[in-house]
């Protein structure tokens, strides 16, 4: 057969099987194993650690427990977060995400000589900031000292008197990186003296036991070369800050006997495949964790890798205000509340109600080891305990809790579960049990779909961020608390930037919209139930003259709003869960000018159905939604001189008219309410006046740049005025892809103005841009290499450069997984088009993306970039559309090995090849050489007379032939009986038959339809006698037709009867008979004649 091969061909029941076959598996995993994240020095973002924006460190999430590690080299801290951890905002005017806890794991240092002991200084920034703030054990004091209060010098000192000599090994020095970076001392020593009464500031009385130059670490630990002995130590600083700054800031100064243990390497290794992390502190111990994808439930195994014992401390503990911690027997127990006070601020049907989350973690430890339980503090409780070399245990810690609805989620209630979860999984088959569910979990989350590629830059990125979102977003812990991640969702801060809320103009859907192709639709519904929560809010605010008018306030829209959109809906900038709005300016700042963010809410949630096509979800979820979105639109625009106008802003508070965004998302609304209102056969009044705005919508504002036509982010646009047109946030050409708005098939004229945008090349490696620029078929080799300047080759910051545990800033910056997906893939013009904007030089593959029509898709090339193989799934049985792979070439449409007959258009891309399809079918296009169809040959036995009848049972044989390629199948069908594969010949009976023939071969499918005729009854006939001896004789026949009638007088011979005949004679006896055309001959009758 004249077919290219298929490298990754999958069986018909490995594509329509949700679980993948162990070569699959096998495949998939050497692909993640080759990713690990791994860290060996201490996270470019990691101090303190509690940024506002997105920490740095390995990752982990269930999608309602989030986790990341970080710490120093000694100590290792999993931070935990929870996606229904909120509370109001301190300016009571909204509310906010906040931190949750987290679990610390170091080394016991034995006891701090240090502690609590009187110490001397120069002088003191503040009484609250003075050199008692060093001793007193707690982080979160500080001793502060200025040149200004330091007696003018830039060398600062504090001298601790221990009371008595003591034997000293270890120091350890916590400084300023709480509040940032710059403010870690950089140059320090620790001296003793052994002067009776020694003076700070005279250095002749002390003596160097340790000297630390260019630090940049928070914490120093260290051990002396020479153990001492000595009453007095001096704390040197002789250069205060990173920088020019000349501030002392020292959080705390501890001393022991006994030395750290010597140090290990230090390593933190993030493992994608299983989701688990493991870490080796330079302390001697080493852990991995897994936070659970089934439970709410983070399990770390601690082993000592010394040669000697080891002393370890384990705290578990929360965040800043409203927390509590107490011990149970061996259960440390510590707790968390969020609240949102009710208010008489308007919200939806009513006034604010509130809300109080309540989350606790239980942790305990698991082996063979005897433990010291004790609550520190508020927030604070400690397990120690000493591990033999080689020795291990496991902390078990469940966070259990939620929103409070009566009784359930009491503060007491998340107590009490989560201690009797913990204590359900303190044996080791309970612990082996839930750590194989959690990684058949990770397996099967895998293998929904993969790509293998040769840029290992992006292919890493790409893994990287899709296991952010399998943290993200997953929804199957068994205690899901029904949210979708915010902005930020690991966080150490309780006031994360821009409240880590719900940014409805783009930055909430991104985190969600690349799971579509990527086929992993679950963790859609938790995004779901945040949109259903706040609509009663949305179609208030669209009733709402006041609201509508602050959206358009400067834009230039002629008339204000003296009456609201009933039935519509209207979304601010910010939103938070259970129906808050986290932002209240009651301005036009709550909606930044954009009527669109209702549109950008929906547009993941659209595309989810154009790409599952359940039309439950269209009917129950989304209709209601998108309905009341498009009658804001009906409701919003103007017509204008026979166009439909909006105002608003594609730029935050950049207004103006008809701005593109905004026009583009009316448009996709509009058009995707109008399907699926005739989809579900509602609404037709209200689709007749969307497709009257449709038709009649302003056009997309563009301008003259540099000579050439461009789009603009609003009308009116010059050279020397761009406006943010070409902004470092690339919105203005964002809805391409966004919302569907052009794509690689569209006329040059169309797609001109876009390009004419790309050469003007602003914002660099940003997805809005690439994803947009590769829907254009814009040079893929420009757009892989403005993917990695922009966004991974940079040095890891709050939103680009790629960092160990491979993402790229916030998790916003998923969206990236959208160039990558979109370039190998594309569905959004109507027709499938595998690797629609690839290198035609890299070998490259995916498997089961998914596709607009409820496809799941499989294809590789070779190194040539020409397609191998090309496998699609069909979920629903919607019609298939594929824009044929091998340009100039011919395709077919296989199912089964049998070639389909397809129907053929051309747009500008090529052939676009159409089939039927059933659900759970499984289709190949196949490339083939043969340019002539079978020939079929039908033969009928016994020989049909000139009429095509015969007087037997038909027989009738069926060949194909082609001289140019092997024929496939030949399929027959008698009537509107189903197609079946001819095997051997057709027997017919009675009756007049049409047999269809179909015959494949690669030169294509004929078709022939030949009509059967048997006739196996013989002809009724019948006489009769007039008066006057007039014999008149009759016949008739259903079939072939009566031949000719015969008939005898008195057993005389037979003559043929040719009209009426008049008996003369002795005639008594009459015999007569009918024969068909076909030879059936009737029995023989009688007739007697009177005397």
């Amino acid at each position: 057969m004249a077919v290219l091969g298929g490298a990754i061909a999958p069986t018909h029941a490995e594509a329509a099987d949700a679980s993948a076959t162990d070569a699959a598996w096998e495949r998939v995993s050497g692909l993640l194993d080759a990713y690990k994240g791994v860290y060996t020095k201490d996270t470019p973002l990691g101090t303190p650690w509690n940024t506002k924006f997105s920490p740095d460190g390995p990752l982990m999430g269930n999608g309602t427990v989030y986790a990341f590690m970080a710490g120093d080299r000694q100590t290792q801290n999993i931070y935990l977060s929870r996606s229904d951890m909120w509370r109001d905002r301190a300016s009571n005017d909204g509310q906010q995400h906040t931190a949750f806890g987290g679990l610390t794991i170091g080394t016991s240092k034995g006891v701090d000589l240090a502690r609590g002991k009187p110490v001397s200084v120069a002088g003191s920034c503040a009484p609250n900031e003075g050199p008692a703030n060093l001793v007193d054990g707690k982080d979160n004091t500080k001793w502060c000292s200025t040149v200004a209060t330091n007696g003018g010098s830039t060398t600062f000192w504090a001298v601790i008197d221990l009371g008595e000599e003591q034997d000293i090994s270890r120091w350890v020095v916590k400084h300023g990186g709480s509040e940032g970076a710059d403010r870690i001392t950089r140059d320090f020593r620790l001296q003793y003296s052994t002067v009776e009464a020694p003076q700070g500031g005279v250095d002749a009385d002390w003596t160097d036991a340790d000297t630390v130059a260019s630090n940049t670490a928070n914490v120093t630990d260290r051990n002396l070369t020479t153990p001492l002995t000595a009453r007095y130590l001096r704390l040197l600083i002789t250069k205060a800050e990173q920088g020019t700054g000349s501030v002392a800031r020292i959080y705390g100064l501890e001393l022991y006997a006994d030395p750290a243990p010597a140090p290990s390497e230090f390593r933190y290794e993030q493992d994608m495949k299983n989701a688990e992390v493991f870490a080796q502190s330079e302390r001697g111990f080493a852990t991995s964790t897994w936070l659970s994808a089934r439970e709410n439930l983070v399990v770390t195994r601690i082993e000592n890798t010394t040669t000697a014992p080891l002393s370890i401390d384990v705290s578990n503990w929360t965040a800043n205000d409203t927390t509590s911690a107490e011990v149970r027997d061996d259960v440390m127990v510590a707790s968390k509340t969020g609240v949102s006070k009710p208010s008489s601020r308007v919200s939806a049907d009513g006034t604010w109600p509130g809300w109080t989350v309540n989350v606790a973690m239980a942790s305990t430890v698991v082996g063979d080891v005897e433990t010291v339980v004790t609550n520190v503090d508020a927030r604070t409780n400690r397990t120690s305990f000493s591990l033999d070399a080689g020795q291990s245990v496991t902390v078990v810690s469940a966070v259990e809790g939620g929103k409070e609805s009566g009784s359930a989620n009491s503060l007491a209630q998340a107590k009490d579960e989560a201690v009797e979860k913990a204590v359900s999984r303190t044996d080791a088959d309970a612990i082996a049990e839930s750590k194989q569910a959690h990684r058949e979990y990770w397996k099967q989350y895998w293998l929904k779909s993969f790509i293998d590629i040769q840029d290992q830059k992006v292919e890493r990125m790409y893994y990287g961020l899709l296991y952010q979102l399998g943290c993200a977003t997953s929804v199957s812990s068994e205690h899901n608390a029904g949210l979708s991640a915010g902005l930020f969702p690991w966080t150490a801060n309780d006031n994360s930037a821009w409240q880590g809320d719900y940014t409805t103009n783009t930055d909430m859907q991104r985190q969600v919209h690349p799971l579509v192709t990527a086929n992993r639709l679950d963790g859609i519904q938790n995004y779901v139930d945040v949109l259903e929560d706040y609509w009663p809010e949305a179609e208030r605010r669209a009733e709402s003259v006041q609201d509508l008018n602050w959206v358009i306030q400067g834009t230039g829209r002629p008339a204000p709003f003296t009456a609201g959109i009933e039935g519509g809906a209207l979304f601010p900038t910010h939103i938070g869960p259970w129906g808050a709005s986290t932002e209240q300016y009651n301005g036009w700042k709550d909606y930044w000018n954009s009527p669109a963010d209702a549109s950008s809410v929906l547009m993941p949630l659209v595309k989810l159905w154009q790409y599952n096509r359940d039309d439950e979800f269209l009917q129950e979820h989304l209709y209601p939604m998108l309905r009341s979105v498009a009658v804001f639109w009906e409701g919003y625009v103007t017509l204008e001189n026979g166009k439909y106008v909006v105002y608003g802003a594609t730029h935050e508070g950049v207004t103006g008219r008809n701005p593109i965004f905004d026009i583009d998302a009316a448009n996709y609304i509009l058009r995707n309410a109008i399907e699926a209102a005739n989809e579900l056969g509602v609404d037709a009044d209200r689709v007749a006046a969307w497709q009257h705005i449709l038709d009649n919508m302003s056009p997309q504002p563009t301008f003259l740049y540099n000579g050439k036509t461009t789009i603009s982010d609003v009308e009116g646009r010059t050279q020397g005025d761009p406006g943010p047109t070409f902004d470092g946030n690339p919105v203005t050409i964002q809805s391409v892809y966004y919302y569907d708005a052009v794509g690689m098939s569209a006329s040059p004229e169309m797609k001109e103005k876009y390009l004419n945008y790309l050469d003007v090349k602003n914002a660099i490696g940003n997805a809005r841009r690439l994803t947009s620029a590769t829907r254009l078929g814009y040079d893929i080799h420009e757009i892989m290499d403005q993917l990695k300047i922009g966004s991974i080759d940079p040095a890891p910051s709050d939103w680009t450069g790629m960092r160990g545990n491979n993402t790229i800033g916030d998790i916003g910056a998923a969206n990236l997984l959208g160039v990558v997906q979109d370039s190998l893939l594309q569905s959004n013009e109507g027709f499938l088009n595998v690797f629609a904007n690839w290198y035609d030089d890299q070998e490259a593959s995916f498997s089961r993306l998914r596709a607009n029509g409820a496809f799941l898709v499989d294809a590789t090339q070779d190194a040539t970039g020409t397609a191998t193989f090309v496998g699609v799934l069909s979920e629903q049985g919607e019609e298939l559309s594929i824009l044929n792979p091998w340009p100039g070439q011919k395709a077919a449409i296989f199912e089964d090995g049998k070639e389909m007959k397809a129907t053929i258009a051309q747009n500008s891309l090529g052939d676009v090849l159409t089939v039927p399809t059933e659900a759970g079918s499984y289709y190949e296009v196949r490339i083939v050489t043969d340019d002539t169809a079978p020939v079929i040959d039908v033969q009928v036995a016994p020989t049909e007379n000139e009429d095509g009848w015969v007087g037997a049972e038909a027989t009738v044989t069926v060949t194909a032939a082609d001289d140019e390629s092997t024929v496939s199948f030949i399929q027959t069908a008698v009537e509107d009986a189903e197609w079946a594969d001819y095997t051997e010949p057709l027997v017919l009976g009675e009756g007049e038959h049409e047999v269809k023939v179909r015959a494949s071969s690669d030169g294509g499918l004929a078709e022939h339809t030949e009509s059967v005729r048997v006739d196996l009854t013989a002809p009724a006939v019948s006489a009769k006698l007039a008066p006057g001896r007039k014999l008149t004789i009759s016949a008739s026949d259903d079939g072939s037709g009566v031949d000719h009638i015969e008939y005898s007088v008195n057993g005389g011979n037979w003559k043929v009867y040719d009209g009426p005949v008049k008996l003369r004679g002795p005639a008594r006896v009459v015999a007569y008979r009918a024969v068909d055309s076909v030879g059936n001959s009737s029995e023989e009758h009688r007739l007697n004649l009177p005397k």
